[in-house]
């Protein structure tokens, strides 16, 4: 293999000759990069040309760092390049300072003989000439090698010149600190000399303030001991005879400011006491003004300021009205009275002066006495000369009002309210008869008497609530006093509360700001240390900066836990947090009791009610619609459904009670307290009033009993309503006063008039109409509760969120609150029930109705409709007709072509059938809530349907009786759509749903008018698809044999291979 250095070797030595052929001008053209460099003729001459232009720039480098950093007479690259110096030997001195290689400066000389040999000799083209003048040039490797050893120079010099420059640098900005460091100290010895010079000047003018400012001002002048050399020790001794001087007399007068109570002289020099590091000093004197203050304010005795009233201020002038009220007081001081006032104005004169105190003063104390914690020494003191006047107050109230004998008699008359009326015992019936709970069925004087008699027996039998706790009225005025003084005492919790936290936030930013400071001033020790140690060369040891690292990570660590160090300004739970929740308890005991005779005195006066005790149904559209209280209440027109809904004045009265008790508790503030109101209200509302009310309108049911209430039976009119005729008559004969309206004119309850002729019937029946919509007020106040109820949540939820802030406790009272939604849902699961109930009452005369209507057990039997007597009350629905059985066809579907002609222009049994259900709903309809109406009258159809297909199974058809049934059954949902209220049930679909016997007539008349027996099986397949197919197989097979044109054998043969499928 060739050796790789011997292709360099003979590249050399071919470039040697050419090197002599160089023009001279090729020398003078030094290129500046190497890609100028590889346009040479010869790799030689690129070596070359490299070589001149490290020189050259090594040259100028250095020359211009020695004339920059040495004495200003050398001369620089530019002098040099400007003087145009062409002698060799000063070329050679000028261009290296330092001398150059060797091999360099034999290159050079010979280079110079041969210019001046050329220069004198005429060019020889001979070839032994020119291989002599080869002979004495250089070899091709000398000169590379001179070409790298120039290379090399360039750099060292270079890098000689870089390490003078960085020396010297370094030694001027040493130089550039320490004149930093004496201007420093001069300006810091001129300062301290100028503000120990004004400390004294202020001083001795008695201007303490400014004087104060000059020493804090001193103090903060971190001078060095050069400085406080410079400024000589007279500042010094100056600032401290200021200094000493000063303290001296700003605590002197301090505390003849605090002796005397001077706030002004307090709010002059507590601001000093921090320039002059008395801030434990002043706190003491401060607290102990503040003490004397505060006992003083809220020991003061009575003020016998007279104000005059609106009403005695008309027609005086103002000075006339001063002049008044100035007497008024004069007489009220000379009469020696003692004004103690009652608990709350005493409590709000011991919180007023606590937060006016603190409202006043606490800014100052936090801006002036922090650093020593004086705000919260001044929060603490406070609290406690108000907690201790506040608890002795309060305590004195509890026995004075015997707040816990009470609490404990109401407790158990509570439970006595609760146990008499949810076993009903409270809602039996008078001795005077079921109508006296309608307000009905009482006439002559000696009813009367006996029912105002018995009125005022029942409202002395209230469970001895009255002879222990006492009356209402004292009562409830007793609750207001209890819930204004928690809520005072409430209020200034906030308030104390509000001011720890605000003392705390101002601690910890106080605390932040020092741990910065000091931060900031380690980095500034640190950065000195190290520029020291470039200065010096040296370096720390590792075990001094291990125990360097280490001090300052336990520094760290310190102020870390000064920030997390809590200070307890007051604890959690305070004697006054104590004695307000005893009171709290005392108060919501009593508020419960009291909440619970509010609502016996509305049962009482349900027991014997009057024309004010009913009105009509308020919530009419919000409750059929179901989507609370957002709607807009729009009145039913006659005839339909809820026209005539009346309320009872319970739900009103109970609702009103739990509202005004549960809002008095919020008011007080005390979410403990509030917490239990709702609580209870949530338990007596879904516990108490809900048993209530179902017996109540289990109540109105029983006196809606058709043959034994108000509404007809299969025998004519009710008992119920026969009593009620047959006592008014009673009574008119006697001349007595008929139960009548509150201006004598309205036929219902109230005032009386004098008459001498029996009642007409058209005054009966609207005395027996009243009678019927009060009994039906029964089962709406349940669906009046629900919206109640519903409307009670949303304003405690509102007075939640705009009384209360936000936190844990604040968000238990509103789960509490949001108790009350279940309890919406018991109202009306009761409300279902309560209708549900009412539809099983009725549901024999449906039945009877029905079985009249298509002929079985005692068809054609007459009957008195209450028709005859409620005529009209329906709104024209039904118009009342005769009784069944009078006329027309028979329930009958075995019709040849002319029965069934006769069929379709006579009155059918269907007809005859919806009008005597009229008769029996139209009443109700108009009395009761929409929704209730709709669910009544859903019930009535789904009963009168079954019935109606029991009578079905027990007849035959023919196709036309099929046709015929089909009509009937389309007539009787066309009547259904037409009797409910909801637009929800208006299509047959809904409604179908709504009232599965009805759909299942509906697909019993669909699947009787079958041409062929192979369509029943696509027609129960597409009905089952659709989902609206509830026969089974078995109802198929006997509804499909009862047609008389139908093989019994093929159908079964058809139904039983469908099953088998």
């Amino acid at each position: 293999p060739i050796c790789p250095h011997r292709k360099i070797i003979d590249i050399a030595i071919m470039a040697v000759p050419t090197m002599a052929k160089m023009p001279s001008s090729a020398a003078s053209v030094i290129p500046k990069t190497m890609a100028e460099s590889l346009t040479s003729t010869s790799p030689q001459a690129s070596l070359l040309n490299l070589a001149s232009a490290s020189e050259d720039a090594a040259l100028k480098l250095a020359m211009e760092l020695s004339a920059s950093l040495s004495s200003p007479s050398t001369t620089s690259y530019s002098t040099y390049k400007d003087s145009g110096v062409t002698n060799s030997t000063a070329v050679t001195t000028k261009r290296y300072p330092i001398a150059l290689p060797e091999s360099i400066q034999r290159y050079e000389k010979q280079k110079q003989r041969k210019e001046t040999k050329n220069a004198s000799t005429p060019v020889v083209t001979t070839k032994k000439k020119k291989a002599e003048e080869d002979d004495d040039d250089l070899h091709g490797l000398d000169a590379a090698s001179a070409c790298a050893e120039s290379i090399l120079s360039s750099l060292s010099k270079i890098a000689s010149g870089g390490s003078k420059a960085s020396t010297e640098m370094r030694q001027l900005e040493r130089e550039r600190r320490e004149t930093d460091e004496e201007a420093n100290d001069v300006q810091d010895a001129l300062n301290l000399r100028r503000l120990a010079s004004m400390g004294a000047d202020a001083l001795s003018s008695r201007r303490y303030a400014d004087s104060a400012m000059a020493v804090r001002d001193y103090n903060r002048v971190n001078a060095t001991a050069r400085g406080k050399t410079l400024a000589g020790d007279f500042a010094q001794s100056s600032h401290e005879r200021t200094r000493s001087v000063l303290r001296q007399a700003v605590l002197e007068r301090y505390e003849t400011s605090v002796t005397t109570g001077d706030i002004a002289g307090l709010s002059e020099l507590t601001p000093l006491l921090s320039m002059l590091d008395l801030e434990t000093k002043g706190v003491e004197l401060y607290l102990k003004y503040t003490q004397s203050t505060v006992s003083a304010q809220m020991e003061a005795g009575p003020d016998y300021n007279v104000e005059l009233s609106e009403e005695e201020k008309q027609g005086l002038s103002r000075a006339a009205i001063k002049r008044k009220e100035a007497e008024l007081t004069a007489k009220l001081k000379a009469s020696g009275a003692v004004i103690t006032g009652n608990v709350c104005q005493q409590l709000a004169k011991v919180y007023n002066t606590a937060v006016t105190h603190l409202r006043h003063h606490l800014p100052m104390v936090a801006y002036a006495l922090g650093d020593a914690d004086g705000d919260a020494a001044l929060v603490q003191l406070v609290h406690v000369e108000v907690e201790k006047r506040a608890v002795a107050i309060i305590r004195s109230y509890t026995r004075e009002r015997e707040l816990a004998l009470h609490e404990t008699k109401a407790e158990r008359i509570a439970n006595a309210i609760e146990e008499r009326y949810t076993s009903g015992v409270g809602l039996q019936e008078t001795s005077l008869g079921p109508l006296t709970s309608l307000g009905l069925g009482v006439g002559g004087d000696s009813a009367q008497t006996a029912l105002e008699r018995a009125k005022l027996g029942a409202s002395e039998d209230d469970c001895g609530f009255t002879a222990e706790v006492g009356q209402l009225v004292d009562v409830d005025a007793a609750m207001e006093e209890a819930a204004l003084c928690l809520q005072h005492t409430e209020s200034y919790e906030r308030f104390i509360r509000h001011a720890v936290d605000e003392v705390t936030k101002a601690r910890k930013l106080r605390l932040s700001q020092k741990i910065e400071e000091k931060r900031h001033k380690r980095e500034i020790e640190e950065q000195k240390r190290l520029e020291q140690e470039a200065d010096t060369g040296t370096r720390l040891t590792p075990a001094e900066e291990e125990a360097l690292k280490k001090k300052q990570q336990e520094e760290e660590k310190e102020d870390e836990e000064l920030m997390k160090k809590p200070i307890e300004i007051l604890p959690p739970h305070t004697k006054l947090n104590d004695i307000v929740a005893e009171v709290g308890g005392y108060y919501s005991g009593l508020e419960r009791s009291l909440l619970l005779a509010g609502m016996q005195r509305a049962f009482m006066n349900a027991n014997f009610p009057d024309e004010r005790h009913y009105s009509p149904m308020a919530v009419i559209n919000s409750v059929s619609g179901g989507g609370g209280g957002g709607q807009q209440n729009v009145i039913p027109q006659h005839g339909e459904a809820g026209c005539n809904a009346l309320q009872t004045s319970v739900i009103e009265e109970c609702l009103y009670a739990a509202q005004r008790s549960t809002l008095r508790a919020f008011a007080t503030g005390h979410t403990g307290t509030a917490s239990v109101a709702a609580n209870y209200c949530a338990d007596i509302l879904g516990r108490f009033l809900l048993e209530v009310l179902n017996k109540r309108a289990e109540m109105g049911a029983n006196l809606l009993k058709p043959g034994e209430g108000l509404l007809d039976g299969r025998g004519g009119l009710g008992q119920a309503a026969q009593n009620l005729m047959n006592t008014a008559q009673k009574g008119l004969r006697g001349g007595a006063n008929v139960v009548r309206g509150k201006g004598g004119n309205n036929p219902g309850v109230g005032g009386g008039k004098n008459l001498d002729h029996e009642e007409t019937p058209e005054v009966i029946q609207a005395r027996i109409a009243m009678g019927v919509a009060r009994a039906c007020a029964n089962t709406n106040d349940l669906e009046v509760a629900v919206e109640y109820t519903r409307r009670l949540e949303k304003k405690f939820a509102s007075e939640i969120d705009s009384s209360y802030p936000r936190g844990h406790e604040t968000e238990q009272l509103r789960m509490c609150v949001k108790s009350l939604g279940p309890v919406t849902d018991s109202f009306r699961d009761a409300s279902n029930s309560a209708i549900q109930n009412l539809i099983s009452v009725i549901m024999p005369r449906v039945r009877s109705i029905v079985n009249d209507a298509v002929g079985q057990d005692g068809a054609g039997a007459g009957t008195a409709s209450f028709g005859a007597v409620m005529g009209g009350v329906g709104g024209g629905m039904g118009g009342g007709g005769g009784g069944i059985g009078g006329g027309g066809s028979r329930f009958n579907y075995d019709l040849d072509e002319a029965a069934f002609e006769l069929a379709q222009i006579s009155e059918g049994y269907m007809d005859k059938l919806c009008s005597s259900l009229d008769d029996l709903i139209n009443p109700l309809r108009v009395h009761l809530a929409p929704r209730l109406a709709d669910i009544l009258v859903i019930g009535v159809l789904g009963g009168a349907s079954k019935r109606i297909e029991a009578a079905i199974r027990r007849t035959q058809f023919t196709a036309l009786g099929a046709l015929s049934l089909d009509s009937d059954i389309r007539n009787f949902i066309n009547y259904s759509k037409d009797r409910v209220d909801s637009p929800e049930l208006k299509s047959n679909v809904s409604l179908c749903k709504a009232c599965k016997p009805l759909a299942r007539l509906a697909q019993i008349a669909l699947l009787m008018n079958v041409d062929d027996l192979d369509d029943v099986l696509d027609l129960i397949a597409s009905s089952k698809r659709k989902g609206n197919w509830d026969l089974k197989l078995d109802d198929a097979k006997a509804f499909l044999n009862l047609r008389v044109d139908f093989e019994g054998r093929k159908v079964n043969e058809l139904l039983r291979v469908q099953g088998e499928d």
